[in-house]
């Protein structure tokens, strides 16, 4: 079936080269050109913390997508926005958080979808030699992966230095925030823009995936793009004892615009008891 958005233009709200991660996928899947638009999103906050971010990770998503609709006097856009932090299932392991948020002017809709990827070099420590820096810069996937550092507990916007992903840069850098320290000490973090962090615009990419093909599915109600899982519903039941675990029984699709859902029951699987809470109490 032919998609809706074949050979029109979606404004992608981006200055770290997300097009990358984006546009193959809504070429793929939508025939839809993906276009950057030049727009500076670290006023809405960096990572390294030189500037605050005061809006949640939704609302940022959706502000850069609304500013970079305006700039490309367009219909169709598309922003990013990344946290990173402890997974939610595993507090001591972390977790790269990702959102797409897509807007439709024509259509009057927008979509929203976010995932959570176990896949994620974030760290951060601070280093008082270079023999703790190579332990720490091989930890995280240095030279792909790029690393910032600035003088431990100096917050001074000046003297952070981001992007390093040369061996020699990274150890003249280190030498220098550690004459600026006052305590001996640097703090070394990965750098967690996407051009910089091939990790993360490979989870990036993964969400693009999900949203394109779900933008080629439309609603069976009222044909608005967008329809796919919107809830997943637990009790699947145990396959000793029959009764409800936390494993997921059903999933319920969703349209955009009109609010027409639909449930898709998992009938024939069922759980192992290793799952169930009686009979793996």
């Amino acid at each position: 079936m032919r998609s809706v958005y074949e050979n029109k233009v979606c404004y992608l709200s981006s200055m770290h080269k997300k097009e990358r991660a984006i546009a193959p996928a809504f070429e793929k899947f939508l025939g839809c050109k993906v276009v950057p638009v030049d727009i500076n999103t670290d006023l809405f906050g960096t990572f390294a913390g030189e500037i605050e971010r005061t809006l949640s990770p939704y609302a940022c998503a959706k502000e850069k997508c609304i500013r970079g609709l305006n700039l490309g006097n367009g219909v169709l856009g598309i922003a990013n926005e990344g946290s990173f932090g402890p997974d939610p299932s595993f507090p001591f392991v972390p977790a790269d958080f990702e959102i797409l948020y897509f807007i439709d002017r024509d259509l009057e809709f927008d979509l929203m979808l976010s995932k959570s990827f176990p896949q994620t070099n974030f760290s951060g420590k601070s280093i008082p030699t270079l023999e703790e820096l190579a332990v720490f810069a091989d930890q995280v996937l240095f030279p792909s992966h790029a690393l910032v550092l600035r003088p431990h507990r100096l917050q001074d916007s000046r003297f952070i230095f981001k992007g390093i992903r040369d061996a020699g840069e990274l150890r003249s850098v280190f030498q220098k925030c550690l004459e600026l320290s006052s305590d001996g000490l640097v703090w070394v973090e990965t750098d967690m823009r996407a051009h910089m962090n091939p990790t993360r615009m490979k989870n990036i990419e993964a969400l693009s995936n999900e949203m394109a093909v779900r933008l080629a599915a439309p609603c069976p109600s009222c044909k608005t793009p967008g329809w796919g899982v919107v809830k997943k519903m637990p009790g699947l039941l145990c396959k000793m004892c029959e009764a409800p675990t936390e494993l997921i029984k059903s999933e319920i699709y969703g349209c955009c615009k009109c609010k027409h859902q639909e449930e898709l029951e998992n009938y024939e699987q069922k759980a192992e008891p290793d799952f169930c809470p009686f009979c793996n109490p």
